[in-house]
């Protein structure tokens, strides 16, 4: 498939974007998949004009990524395992110290690897693991970019009682992230929810 975008912005002018995909399926089971595009994202209103952070000067921020993966179906499971990069110019973040303006990055990059695992453990119950691995790096001095953690997982595991009512529960773990001159500690999240189909078109979570 290809997706083509055309922007144009009062202040910054016009500009063009696409997003290209490719998948082949090899087996019934086997399926590989290919993605390429660009991107350019005009800053918004409050990274321009906020109070201490906003910053006027900011250039809008372009970008371009490439995703190539595979997907592995067995018997009630389902394995995806992907690469990824991106390369930006004039990236849009904010400042880690005082005041914490938002300022351009000349160039950047982020690449890693996803992994994803989708298993019916049984009719009633589902699961999902998923990991990623980034490495982001400044190209002028070689350092990660502030607060990007390297490693992110999570787990999601629901249970559905009736045709009409389910459980969830999640879990989420963010790694590490580098910061102006300490490193951010890791943290977790776990979420609980419930959700009861009141009708066809109507629910309630």
């Amino acid at each position: 498939s290809l997706g083509l975008r055309a922007d144009d912005h009062e202040t910054f002018g016009q500009h063009g974007s696409y997003k290209t995909s490719l998948s082949y399926t090899l087996t019934t089971q086997t399926t590989f998949k290919f993605t390429h595009g660009t991107g350019f994202r005009s800053p918004s209103v409050s990274e321009l004009f906020t109070t201490n952070s906003g910053n006027p000067s900011l250039k809008p921020e372009r970008s371009r990524s490439f995703e190539a993966g595979v997907e592995q179906k067995f018997s009630g499971a389902t394995f995806e395992a992907n690469v990824f990069h991106s390369s930006f110019k004039a990236l849009i973040t904010s400042e880690p110290i005082f005041p914490y303006q938002n300022k351009n990055i000349d160039a950047a990059t982020s690449e890693g690897v996803e992994l994803i695992a989708n298993v019916q453990l049984q009719n009633s119950i589902t699961s999902q693991i998923q990991y990623t691995q980034t490495r982001t790096k400044m190209k002028d001095t070689g350092k990660y970019l502030a607060r990007r953690p390297r490693h992110q997982g999570g787990a999601n595991l629901s249970y559905s009682f009736s045709d009409r009512f389910s459980t969830a529960a999640d879990y989420l773990y963010v790694g590490e992230r580098d910061d102006v001159s300490s490193r951010l500690p890791s943290y977790w999240l776990v979420g609980l929810g419930a959700q009861y189909q009141l009708s066809a078109n109507l629910a309630l979570s």
